[in-house]
């Protein structure tokens, strides 16, 4: 049995969670079912598929690293109800697909819009901030990244102590 989609109070968008589920702040109860078949899918394969050295030459990673540490800084200021929720939204729009040129709006950031990188990065720092034990699921590529944003965040905040 499917789980009856919620009506968002504020936006009057229906939402497959409520917030107190997706903050955690309420239990969801799940049916077990057994599954009786896989279907297997198929890719497009007319999709150009980028090799390592395009992906090097086409991704900013120094970029990602300021953009991955804006992000931290930010979700210092919010507290972790609001940060399972941006990771929650940003997780789904991930498993849709983003593109880094493109243009994204959230409704647990209202009035704030998000380039590509800005977007990827929100998702990674808030899901290693909201969900620490399931960081294993992120996207291996950004890793590195966000080691070193997070290793720049700890050298500012101790240059800020002093």
């Amino acid at each position: 049995m499917a789980k009856k989609r919620n009506l968002h109070k504020d936006s009057g968008e229906l939402l497959m969670f409520s917030f107190q589920e997706m903050t955690g702040l309420e239990n969801i109860e799940v049916e077990s079912t057994e599954i009786s078949r896989i279907q297997k899918t198929t890719t497009n394969t007319d999709v150009d598929i980028l090799t390592d050295e395009e992906t090097t030459t086409l991704f900013d990673q120094e970029r990602m690293i300021d953009e991955m540490l804006s992000a931290i800084n930010m979700l210092d200021s919010m507290d972790s109800a609001n940060i399972r929720l941006i990771a929650m939204e940003t997780a789904t729009l991930w498993h849709s697909g983003i593109s880094l040129n493109g243009r994204y709006q959230l409704s647990a950031l209202p009035n704030r819009h998000f380039d590509g990188y800005q977007f990827l990065a929100l998702y990674y720092c808030s899901f290693y901030r909201a969900f620490p034990s399931m960081t294993d699921k992120l996207e291996r590529s950004y890793e590195r990244c966000y080691e070193e944003a997070f290793r720049r965040y700890r050298a500012d905040e101790a240059w800020k102590r002093g």
